[in-house]
């Protein structure tokens, strides 16, 4: 018998008489029940063991469950137990059974809302997420998308599925990376475990996309790894702020849901468009366009650059693409694989967060190679700042006072920082620049390999903007 008929009509604790199954995943499912002592109905998940490849899966149904006992939110489905059953060898959840369906099953029935029910429907996403993010530790959902957002009939918006969520005293004590959501839906950060406080907003632009579009964020049509946004029926204005969401670049989207969330107010009285971010054709980006640190070192902090191979690469041609990263890189590095997604990184991170990703497409592959140098940056400013300033500086500053008194010892600082300063730029752009020219060799070396002077009409690589950091 199958598992699932086995568990309709059965009561688990003696407390939840499952009514009927509401979904089913790989490691587990969730049944609507009845609660006998409260007789109220729950929503009840179960994780099976002997379905799990994993502990971590474990670990996260764990952590959803004591992150829920901490949520108190209209658009969160309450939290009433968590247990375990030794005989069936897994765990439960119990939450308040929300009201409605799926934004994926409402699109999948012709559902065609109008753009005020959307920003209705985006005003509820943020508003939960701004709570989420305004609870100590800040808690990020991880995986926003249609499958995870209810809809009521009277406009009730509920967030559902917590596991993968993630807050930020887990990630800072375990130090561990978990990649998790879904394709199409994760921001670009989530492939290299990270997600901060745009991460979630990245996750709602693209459920808007599949609500505008039918599709799957995956697959719509892209403009240098940026989704193409010109067939939208939605106001100007609206779009672009849904453009802004889905940045890849965590850097140009809204830094928050509270900063998303005021501009979405805003639109209703806003009489010209959103203005795109700053540098938007350029490929390698500061945090910010007036960031002092990129003012400082006389480079941006990030460097992405991204490729198109119009084709998918076969298995054989996968393992070249990694032997010529190897190779060009001078590491064996890391390699981890989840779905279409193949990342390299190095064996230790010496510049900062390198990391080349393959997405495998259906009719293509996207090549994108990314580093950010912020840490390399303060490491190098920190480091020889304080040799400079405490080996030398230190030293000499009293006796500056007492040759030239108070300007002589100011003037004398100033003119360690600006030493330290001038040094550790030196040493920013030469690893700047040094990884630059790897990525330019990797871009020469796919060239060379997968695109044949017979057949270059065929299999074209097409290639975005590149911008190199110039030493000055």
């Amino acid at each position: 018998m199958n598992p699932d008929d086995k568990m309709l009509q059965s009561t688990i604790k003696e407390r939840y008489k499952i009514i009927k199954l509401l979904g089913k995943g790989g490691t587990g499912s969730t049944y609507e029940a009845l609660d006998l002592q409260t007789d109220q109905k729950v929503a009840l998940k179960r994780l099976d063991l002997a379905s799990i490849k994993s502990w971590k899966t474990h670990e996260l149904f764990k952590r959803e469950a004591r992150v829920l006992q901490a949520l108190n939110h209209p658009n969160i489905p309450g939290y009433v137990d968590h247990f375990s059953n030794e005989k069936e060898h897994s765990f439960y959840i119990a939450q308040t059974l929300a009201p409605g369906r799926s934004l994926e099953k409402l699109v999948e029935k012709g559902w065609h809302p109008t753009e005020k029910v959307l920003k209705n429907l985006a005003t509820q996403v943020l508003k939960t997420l701004v709570y989420l993010q305004s609870i100590h530790p800040p808690v990020f959902h991880r995986d926003i998308k249609p499958q995870n957002i209810l809809w009521s009939d009277e406009g009730k918006l509920s967030l559902v599925d917590f596991g993968a969520v993630r807050d930020t005293y887990t990630e800072t004590v375990s130090g561990g990376e978990t990649i998790v959501g879904t394709f199409g839906y994760m921001a670009p950060e989530q492939l290299r475990g990270v997600a901060n406080q745009s991460t979630d907003g990245y996750g709602l632009g693209a459920t808007l996309l599949f609500i505008l579009t039918g599709r799957s964020p995956d697959n719509l049509p892209q403009i240098r790894m940026r989704f193409d946004l010109s067939r939208l029926t939605t106001s100007n204005t609206f779009t672009d702020w849904i453009a802004r969401l889905v940045e890849p670049i965590h850097e140009d989207r809204f830094p928050s849901a509270q900063h998303a969330l005021t501009a979405l107010r805003s639109l209703g009285t806003r009489t010209t468009r959103i203005s795109p971010p700053k540098n938007e054709s350029s490929l390698i980006r500061s945090e910010r366009p007036s960031s002092l640190a990129a003012s400082i070192f006389g480079a941006p902090m990030t460097l992405h650059r991204t490729m198109q191979i119009d084709r998918p690469l076969s298995e054989k041609e996968q393992e070249t693409a990694l032997e010529l990263i190897q190779d060009t890189m001078n590491d064996v590095g890391r390699f981890s694989q989840i779905g279409s997604q193949i990342r390299w990184e190095p064996s230790y991170q010496q510049t900062g967060r390198t990391n080349i990703l393959f997405r495998l497409r259906d009719e293509r592959t996207d090549v994108i190679m990314f580093d950010n140098f912020k840490n390399v940056a303060g490491g190098y400013f920190g480091g020889i700042g304080g040799g400079v300033g405490g080996g030398v500086g230190g030293g000499l500053v009293y006796l500056a006072y007492e040759i030239a008194g108070t300007i002589g010892a100011i003037f004398w600082v100033f003119g360690v920082t600006f030493m330290a300063l001038f040094f550790a730029r030196i040493l920013f752009l030469r690893v700047a620049n040094k990884r630059i020219a790897q990525f330019d060799a990797l871009e020469i070396a796919f060239n060379r390999k997968f695109v044949s002077k017979k057949s270059l009409r065929k299999h074209k690589i097409k290639q975005t903007q590149t911008q190199e950091v110039q030493q000055q």
